[in-house]
C-alpha cells in the first residue's frame, strides 16, 4: 500500500495519522465522562495531564482558561491543515481503517505473548468471561457495566500511551542519550534505559488499582511491549493496541 512514495507503515507512523486515528476514540471518552460512565473518576494519566489546566484555572480563572484553551485548539487545527496543504499530504481514510485492524490484531498478539510469557500456557480466547484477576482489578477500580469498561479502556489507551510512551520515553531518552546521537532513537543504550524507567513508573502508577504482585509484573511486561510497539509503529497504533488489549481482557475475549 502506497501514498506517493511512502508505504502504509511509514505514512501511518506520522503524527497526523495518529491524530486522525485517535479523534473518534477521544470523542467516545469525553462523551463517556460527560454521561458519568466513570462516576467521579477519570483515567490517572488523564488526571496528570489535566493538572496544567487546573494550574491555569487557579491563576487565570475559568473564563480566561477556556478562552486560552479554545485559542490553542484553533491554532492546532489551523497548523495541522496548513501543514497538510503546504506539504501536499493526502490522508487516506482507507489507511485509518487498516490501522484499526492492525491495532486489533497487535492487541490480540500482545495479549497472547504476555500471557504465555508469564503463565507458560496459552490463554483462553473468546470465552467471554474475564479472568479472576481482571474481575478483581475492575472491582478495585469500580468498573462494572459495559459502558464504563469501554470508556475506561479508551481513556487508558489515549492518555497512558501519550504520557508514558510519547512523553516520558522521550524525556528520559533526552537525559541519557550520547551527544553524538541527536535523532530520537539512535542511541540504543539510552533508549533501553528510557523504556525501562518509563515502564517502572507506569507499573507504580497502577499499584492502587491492582490486587497482586503478579498483576504488577504483568503490567510492567506489558508496558515494555507497548513501548516497542510505540517505537516501531508510533503513537496512534500503540494507543489503539492498548485500547483493544484492555477491552479484550475486560470482556473475556482474551483470558
Amino acid at each position: 500500500m502506497y501514498t506517493g512514495s511512502r508505504s502504509y507503515f511509514v505514512s501511518t507512523k506520522k503524527f497526523y495519522y495518529s491524530l486522525f486515528f485517535i479523534l473518534p476514540f477521544l470523542a467516545v471518552y469525553e462523551i463517556g465522562l460527560f454521561r458519568g460512565a466513570l462516576g467521579n473518576h477519570i483515567n490517572g494519566a488523564d488526571a496528570v495531564l489535566r493538572l496544567f489546566f487546573y494550574f491555569l484555572y487557579r491563576i487565570l480563572g475559568v473564563n480566561a482558561t477556556r478562552i486560552l484553551s479554545g485559542i490553542a485548539i484553533i491554532f492546532l487545527i489551523f497548523y495541522l491543515f496548513s501543514y497538510l496543504v503546504k506539504n501536499r499530504i493526502r490522508v487516506r481514510v482507507s489507511f485509518l481503517f487498516v490501522m484499526l485492524l492492525e491495532a486489533m490484531f497487535l492487541a490480540l498478539l500482545a495479549g497472547i505473548i504476555i500471557h504465555v510469557s508469564l503463565n507458560y500456557n496459552f490463554p483462553r480466547l473468546f470465552s467471554m468471561k474475564p479472568s479472576r484477576a481482571v474481575v478483581e482489578q475492575l472491582a478495585v477500580s469500580g468498573i462494572f457495566d459495559v459502558w464504563a469498561k469501554i470508556v475506561s479502556s479508551v481513556g487508558a489507551g489515549i492518555f497512558e500511551e501519550f504520557l508514558f510512551r510519547f512523553l516520558l520515553i522521550r524525556i528520559f531518552y533526552s537525559f541519557w542519550k550520547d551527544s553524538a546521537y541527536r535523532a530520537f532513537g539512535t542511541d540504543a543504550r539510552a533508549m533501553a534505559k528510557a523504556v525501562g524507567l518509563s515502564s517502572l513508573v507506569f507499573m507504580l502508577m497502577h499499584v492502587g488499582s491492582v490486587s497482586s504482585i503478579f498483576g504488577l509484573i504483568s503490567i510492567f511486561f506489558g508496558s515494555i511491549l507497548f513501548s516497542l510497539i510505540y517505537l516501531k509503529r508510533g503513537y496512534g497504533i500503540v494507543s489503539g493496541v492498548h485500547i483493544f488489549y484492555d477491552l479484550y481482557l475486560m470482556f473475556g475475549i482474551l483470558a
